[in-house]
């Protein structure tokens, strides 16, 4: 059965991009900071061709600029991974 990914202003997040931001605890505010207003932004290809890391305050997002597709969200650094695997989160 297809869903269809949800949505944040104009960009698509796949159903794993989804479920990380989720698991994680990140808000649609968190994420749409990321995306239209990242502290740091930067290609990176070791997640595909031509693709983007947007990061704002805790989160980074993965990104295809080109299709406005978010591809997965995780946590900005080291020390926020540490913090929410103490308090028995997902990697």
């Amino acid at each position: 059965m297809h869903c269809t990914p949800t949505e944040i202003a104009g960009w698509r997040l796949t159903r794993h991009a989804e479920t990380r931001a989720a698991e994680h605890g990140f808000d649609g505010a968190e994420l749409l900071a990321a995306l239209e207003r990242p502290d740091v932004s930067y290609t990176q290809a070791n997640h595909g061709k031509l693709r983007q890391v947007r990061q704002e305050s805790r989160v980074a997002v993965v990104v295809d600029p080109a299709t406005r597709v978010v591809v997965t969200v995780l946590f900005r650094s080291p020390a926020e991974w540490r913090r929410h695997l103490a308090h028995g989160g997902a990697a």
